[in-house]
């Protein structure tokens, strides 16, 4: 038994005496005073090369006292604008307990240089002496990275051609006449500001696809200089039985100061088609999702956080659900996350499924949309997404063949949010070759060489691309090409153009959704045959064909309105909404909207549509309600504005819309001189509502004001700008 009555270590002997031997065991023993005590009790971030680069280390307490002991607060002795603490609120030990990972510190490489100091863990022990907790800790931060050329790290995997073009894979580079083994040399070059010895380089992923052979180990670089060259080995036949592609690798890179991860795509040109789960038929099972391999490192890497906001201070404390805060390593955000491919087999004319899932031959696999019952001579419009994975834009061209198809077009093109940081980058390269300032679709994919190797500020760098795009003028504000035969306008929903023929280009990293528009066979010419399948649009890749189907039954019958326009008065501000119907049973109405709902609101009132049916109550109402005419004078003009400011608004204009912009280019001062007159009522009402509300005495300036207010209101009230204009859209279970 060992009592202690005073904290320290305590070194002492037991001798153990027995009939053969003696021994001799010595003891050491080591008594905490009452309070917390810190693990680890100091710190070392290591070396860390960048701004972004950050790391995260721990803190557990152990509470050695008799009384339970809170966490107050974390702070810095030195005020290091480069730590940042993170702890839970009101967090409290128990005598005897340890409290795992409750502080964590992180570390930014923001400010070069040697970091030290101290952090003082503030507690409620009731003896001051103790209630704060010293933790030492050190960091070297050294900015600076490693340049490579981005072509020479990236693999081209000949697949089967499905394009049916000979020039199929001349925008990769590729061969056509099927997989083979490959050969890459990469130089790198050291961008750090002092001498670097190359230590290791080896694949951390795909090692069984890719290989590395290098004779740069223990081999020193002068700053700006570069390392003897290295070759990386693809075995594309492999990698075509073994991984999902496109496919990123990572390259692990050593040096006696820094560890690199620079990404290897691995890429076919193919590109992920996926829709709405209810656009996709139920009767052809789809293959299953592509559980692309998640590469992980082989051996721990230092703990990381995740990116914080510049806005956060550098001590915060966060909810209970800390506990559930969790980390994803550096290597993973840069890796694409797995995505499913909704192509599948195409139907017959029965609506049976041509073949198996893993059919591919002959084109019988592509993507089947699903248009559910369809009134004759009814509309309805199917969305899905087309998905770029690869290091390089993707051309594609749509061509739609048949009169039901009424078009498709171009909804937007955004950056794809599970593409991992590595294909985000060589986006916006590629976005700044092509002059694009990374919004634009205009790339194509030439540009995949680089000559510079100036680096950013960071970790591994790849120069950006100086390739000349060949093909600038095509396409650059996202715009489609081809002949475009019809509007919206017609349908009501505005001059947005439609087109069976197109070109396009999908940015890397990028997501381009599509809306594809179909009309049902008009009365006499369907008979109401219960099932249509069509092959609406074949859309083609410079290595891939893909056809897309639609699939829908025509129900016999027409819907109507009882009146094509609604006018609502000041003195009846609410009118009902009638339609009649011709089919043969009751149709359901799945939604009715209004544009402008927090304006004029379109209240559902029955779930089906008969011989003749109130469908909604059309209600003036504004959301929020306004307090006095010029709040609402006000709010009405700042929607008119944002209105004018959308860009290119004749493009993506409803009708109801229409009618502002038309208003607005007809007036003297056209759009632009519409938009300062918005501006002048929104400010006069601002000011001259705080006046009122401060109850401040009216001044000469205050009428000046005011006149010009309503002169202003009432030019705009002559064109039009006094009312408000909304679309109500009434969906159907027969269409829209």
């Amino acid at each position: 038994r060992f009592r202690a009555d005073k904290p320290g270590v305590h070194v002492g002997y037991v001798h153990v005496k027995t009939d053969r031997d003696r021994m001799v065991v010595p003891v050491e023993v080591e008594v905490l005073q009452g309070g917390l005590h810190p693990s680890p009790k100091e710190l070392d971030f290591g070396i860390l090369t960048s701004p972004e680069e950050h790391r995260t280390i721990p803190i557990s307490l152990f509470n050695s006292g008799h009384d339970p002991v809170a966490l107050n607060g974390v702070s810095f002795g030195n005020s290091d604008n480069n730590m940042t603490a993170i702890f839970p609120r009101e967090a409290v030990i128990p005598p005897g307990g340890t409290a795992q990972d409750l502080v964590k510190l992180v570390f930014f490489g923001t400010k070069p240089g040697p970091a030290s100091g101290r952090i003082m863990l503030t507690t409620n022990h009731s003896n001051a002496g103790i209630s704060v907790v010293d933790v030492q800790y050190q960091a070297m931060v050294l900015h600076g990275g490693v340049g490579y050329e981005r072509r020479h790290v990236s693999f081209v995997v000949p697949a089967t051609n499905t394009s049916h073009t000979s020039h199929a894979l001349d925008m990769f580079s590729g061969s056509s006449k099927g997989p083979a083994n490959t050969s890459r040399t990469v130089t790198f070059t050291n961008f750090f500001k002092v001498p670097l010895v190359l230590r290791s380089a080896a694949m951390e992923t795909c090692t069984d696809v890719l290989t590395v052979e290098t004779s740069a180990l223990d081999v020193i670089a002068q700053p700006s200089e570069q390392w003897p060259s290295l070759d990386l080995h693809l075995s594309a036949k492999h990698a075509l039985q073994t991984l999902e592609l496109p496919h990123i690798c990572l390259l692990k890179l050593g040096t006696n100061a820094s560890t690199h991860h620079i990404p290897v795509p691995l890429y076919t040109g193919r590109l992920h088609l996926t829709a709405p789960i209810g656009s996709l038929p139920p009767s052809c099972s789809r293959p299953a999702t592509a559980e692309a391999p998640v590469a992980k490192p082989k051996e721990p890497e230092e703990p990381r956080a995740a990116l914080l906001p510049d806005t956060l201070p550098h001590v915060f404390a966060v909810d209970a659900a800390f506990d559930q805060w969790s980390e994803t390593p550096a290597t993973e955000k840069m890796l694409p996350a797995p995505l499913e491919d909704h192509r599948g087999p195409l139907l017959d004319a029965a609506g049976k499924c041509q073949g198996s899932a893993d059919d591919t031959r002959n084109g019988k696999v592509g993507l089947v949309l699903d248009f559910h019952a369809l009134g004759a001579g009814h509309l309805r419009s199917r969305s899905f997404n087309v998905t770029n994975l690869n290091p390089v834009p993707v051309n594609i061209t749509f061509h739609s063949p048949h009169d039901e198809v009424l078009g498709f077009r171009l909804v937007s093109q955004h950056l794809h949010p599970g593409a991992g940081s590595a294909l985000q980058e060589i986006s916006q390269e590629t976005a700044a070759s092509a002059g694009g300032g990374g919004g634009g679709v205009g790339a194509t994919p030439n540009g995949t060489s680089s000559s510079s190797t100036t680096p950013r500020a960071g970790a591994s760098v790849a120069a950006p691309k100086g390739a000349a795009n060949r093909d600038r003028k095509r396409n650059r504000s996202g715009k489609r090409k081809g002949k475009v035969t019809r509007s919206l306008e017609s349908l009501g929903l505005g001059k947005t153009a439609l087109t069976r023929q197109g070109e396009f280009t999908v940015l890397p990293a990028h997501s381009a959704e599509f809306e594809l528009y179909v009309r049902a066979l008009a009365p006499g010419r369907g008979g109401g045959r219960a099932l249509v399948v069509r092959d609406a649009a074949v859309m083609s890749t410079p290595v891939d064909r893909i056809p897309i189907q639609v699939a829908y039954s025509v129900l016999n019958g027409e819907l109507a309105l009882a009146t094509p326009s609604i006018e609502l008065s000041r003195s009846h501000a609410h009118q009902s909404l009638v339609m009649s119907s011709t089919f043969a049973r009751e149709v359901r109405v799945s939604e009715v909207q209004s544009e402008r709902g927090h304006w004029i609101q379109a209240q559902e009132a029955a779930a089906s549509i008969g011989a003749s049916s109130t469908v909604a109550n059309i209600v003036f109402q504004p959301r929020p309600v306004c307090n006095n005419a010029f709040r609402c004078m006000s709010r009405w003009a700042q929607e008119v504005v944002r209105i004018l400011d959308t860009p290119n608004p004749y493009d993506v204009a409803s009708a109801s819309t229409m009618r502002y912009l038309d208003a607005a280019s007809a007036r003297p001062g056209g759009i632009d001189g519409t938009r300062v007159d918005l501006s002048t009522v929104i400010s006069a009402v601002a000011t001259l509502q705080e006046q009122s509300d401060w109850s401040t005495a009216i001044q000469r300036q205050d009428l000046e004001l005011y006149r010009k207010l309503v002169d202003t209101w009432s030019s705009l009230s002559a064109s039009g700008f006094n009312k408000v204009h909304s679309l109500i859209t009434v969906g159907t279970e027969v269409g829209t």
